[in-house]
């Protein structure tokens, strides 16, 4: 499919979303300036909007033009974002048929999206064991990264924890610990609440150095990983937390478009992100609050 054909297909979804929930018909919405006919079409995506009809169509239905200039990125983005939800929110079987359902739409991604679409593919491999997946995502992530001037930690941090964990699945623990010192070195200097990965590759590096005899090396990220579960865990160090992480794009006024459905599924995945952040803190509370190096049972 053409980036002309694409951009006409998302276009005529999106007027026939935005006029389906204000309830007009297809005659109401053309008015005396288009035809039924031609909304029929536009709605199917085989005609091409000039951009006066956008104009005409964008007041009509109560948003600015463009919003419709930007829709053909609307349902990939839209996908991505639910996906993504659907993994925080522990259903891996409706994230990983909406990841396949994206595949048809993810060259309509910018790529900070095509990153998080990549993302998504190395966690979907990686919590289903499959570790030569692993590799293969995580190469083409790293890959796509070279690409962009910023990495960001929420990226390189699950990065480096699932391909660290695909390398100890094929028994290679110096590769692991690379790997998950790199991720580490991520969360150091983080003020903001890590992704729920970082939780766990603290926890388990400092297993691995514990099992590889560097007992200091381990009670070091141990005691990292307590500090960040207690922050977690106290409101108001969250709060403060979730007030570093960067504000909304510039120019941008989502709040302003209640239709707008791309805002609705970023803040679902927000929320989501942060469930499985908390969950995932509950879950390793016990386990970091006890060294095992004072437990006896140190290797």
């Amino acid at each position: 499919m053409s980036d002309l054909a694409a951009w006409s297909r998302a276009i005529g979804q999106t007027v026939r979303r935005l006029r389906t929930s204000q309830g007009l018909t297809q005659a109401e919405l053309a008015g005396a300036e288009f035809s039924k006919s031609y909304i029929s079409q536009l709605e199917r995506g085989t005609v091409v909007p000039s951009l006066r009809a956008l104009d005409v169509l964008a007041g009509r239905l109560g948003v600015p033009t463009t919003f419709f200039l930007d829709a053909a990125f609307q349902e990939a983005s839209f996908l991505l974002k639910a996906a993504s939800t659907a993994y925080f929110c522990g259903d891996l079987e409706r994230a990983a048929a909406l990841a396949r359902r994206l595949e048809a739409h993810a060259g309509d991604l910018r790529l900070r999206e095509r990153i998080e679409h990549q993302l998504l593919r190395v966690r979907l491999e990686g919590s289903s064991g499959r570790w030569s997946g692993v590799h293969q995502a995580c190469g083409d992530l790293e890959a796509l990264l070279s690409h962009s001037a910023h990495h960001p930690a929420d990226v390189t941090i699950p990065l480096n924890y699932w391909w660290g964990k695909a390398w100890l699945a094929g028994g290679n623990r110096r590769q692991a610990v690379r790997r998950w010192e790199l991720g580490f070195q991520c969360l150091r200097d983080r003020l903001a609440p890590p992704p729920a990965e970082g939780l766990t590759l603290m926890a388990e590096l400092a297993e691995l150095y514990r099992h590889l005899g560097d007992r200091q090396a381990s009670e070091h990220v141990r005691l990292r990983a307590r500090e960040t579960v207690q922050r977690l865990c106290d409101v108001r160090a969250l709060a403060e937390g979730f007030l570093a992480l960067p504000g909304p794009e510039p120019g941008r006024d989502d709040f302003l478009h209640p239709l707008d459905m791309n805002a609705m599924a970023r803040d679902a995945e927000a929320w989501a992100r942060a469930h499985w952040l908390l969950r995932t803190a509950e879950l390793l509370r016990g386990q970091i609050e006890r060294s095992p190096l004072d437990s006896g049972n140190s290797q």
